[in-house]
């Protein structure tokens, strides 16, 4: 979880064995940035491809069932149409989701040690596996 929060730039390190253990199998990647004090390496996710995997694969962990996301027979014509998706509504409706659900949806999720917020990665994953999972029956995602 530490590689997905959005602070800082996670360093990298040939000799941190996790790191080097996920750069030698293609999970992660460095790039360099020239800074004050020399040049920094910072990790990076090489490719989209592998980004969608971690996706999947932490939004699974943590939220694997989500329930209903809206009514049955709710009108859904403000949000997705069959040639059009209307971005504002699908997040309003997304909103009201995690709100009416929230207790739930993050009572275990992993959380920062200095002050138990819950890591700003977990909201991402829930909001992909939200879309995915709205998107499905329209063959999106």
């Amino acid at each position: 979880m530490q590689l997905f929060q959005t602070g800082n730039k996670e360093e990298f390190a040939f000799d941190d064995t996790l790191i080097n253990f996920l750069y030698l199998n293609g999970v992660i990647d460095y790039e360099s940035e020239l800074t004050d004090t020399g040049l920094q390496y910072q990790l990076k996710f090489p490719s989209p491809f592998v980004q969608k995997r971690l996706f999947n694969y932490f939004a699974r962990q943590l939220f694997k069932g989500l329930d209903r996301l809206y009514p049955p027979f709710e009108d859904l014509s403000d949000t997705i149409t069959e040639t059009e998706l209307f971005i504002k509504p699908l997040l309003g409706r997304y909103e009201r989701y995690l709100r009416a659900n929230r207790s739930w949806l993050l009572k275990d999720a992993p959380r920062r040690a200095r002050d138990l917020r819950v890591y700003e990665a977990v909201y991402h994953f829930n909001l992909y596996m939200y879309l995915s999972r709205f998107l499905q029956p329209y063959e999106g995602f």
